[in-house]
């Protein structure tokens, strides 16, 4: 029996909201009309970039929706899963226009020939804001739908739990790891700030992913767990993929890569504590040598004391005393 997939309202895209939705630095937290404040993010796109992600997946569950006036209610899907092969699905976001200051027309790629029943190649237009993260779908089978895409983060994520992905009652939750991680972007080190992310699945229940944001572009640039994003990938009728999501191609400018810094204490005391080292164990060395050299130099040989006969002692004892 199927059933239909309830959420808690945690915000809304009609114009009857009680509460406006406001992304303070592309991550969306929820304030009154009258409290909004500007956006410290600086516009990251431009005309001609784009953006190519790959996920990389064991387990694909399909998105099984049907539209009811605009309303998205959600059914249980169908679970792919091979043991010996995996999915490769490839996605593709171009910017083709900025028809207004700010907003973007770009176009989501989605293409896959996996060997688990999974295919798709097809493309939807969108209007995006990355300041915002709303992204309103233009064409294909969720027209005139808009959500939350945040593909940019900002320095200024708060503290509680906030909106990363959404489209109607569908979202994703994401709070702050409280660490910055070092990962390999591109073939290149790159310092990422780390996001645990939730989304409450039909019948899966809480399905946990984790999400990396570059900390100099602030691009989405890796999700690894259980991922799910309401738009980018549910354009491809996927609810949630267990795997990795990866950026592999680019031309934002991510910025200069890691490098240890040759001031930092570890790059000091390092080579200090190896010089320490390598000076005592030569000392041990040597010490140890020359016990073993000490102990392989052959002894010499004790004399051994003649015991003398009795005529010897009375001829000794006749000589001292003539001498008296």
């Amino acid at each position: 029996m199927m059933a239909i997939l309830t959420f808690r309202r945690k915000h809304t895209a009609t114009a009857c909201a009680v509460l406006t939705l406001l992304i303070l630095g592309n991550h969306p937290v929820y304030v009154s009309s009258t409290t909004q404040k500007s956006l410290s993010l600086n516009n990251p796109l431009d005309v001609e970039n784009y953006l190519v992600y790959q996920l990389n997946t064991h387990i694909m569950v399909l998105w099984n929706y049907t539209l009811n006036e605009k309303v998205i209610n959600t059914y249980p899907g169908e679970v792919l899963y091979s043991e010996n092969e995996s999915g490769v699905v490839t996605i593709r976001i171009d910017v083709l226009a900025e028809p207004v200051p700010g907003i973007f027309s770009i176009l989501i790629g989605l293409h896959a020939d996996t060997e688990i029943g999974y295919n798709t190649h097809h493309s939807v237009l969108a209007d995006y804001s990355p300041q915002t993260g709303v992204c309103e779908i233009m064409n294909g089978t969720l027209e005139d739908h808009s959500g939350i895409l945040c593909l940019f983060s900002d320095d200024n994520w708060p503290d509680k739990d906030v909106v990363v992905s959404s489209l109607d009652d569908l979202y994703v939750d994401a709070a702050f790891a409280g660490n910055d991680d070092v990962r390999m972007v591109m073939g290149e080190p790159q310092v990422t700030t780390s996001y645990n992310c939730d989304h409450v699945h039909i019948v899966d229940g809480d399905v946990r992913h984790s999400r990396n944001y570059d900390k100099d572009s602030h691009v989405l640039v890796k999700a690894g767990g259980g991922v799910a994003d309401i738009i980018l990938l549910g354009l491809a009728n996927l609810s949630y993929c267990v795997g990795s999501l990866d950026l592999i191609d680019t031309n934002l400018d991510l910025g200069p890569p890691f490098e240890q810094s040759l001031t930092s204490p570890l790059s000091i005391l390092g080579p200090m504590f190896i010089g320490v080292f390598i000076v005592f164990y030569a000392l041990f060395y040597r010490a140890q040598r020359k016990r073993r050299s000490i102990k392989h130099i052959p002894k010499k040989p004790k004399r051994k004391k003649k015991r003398m006969s009795l005529d010897s002692i009375v001829f000794k004892v006749v000589i001292i005393l003539k001498q008296v």
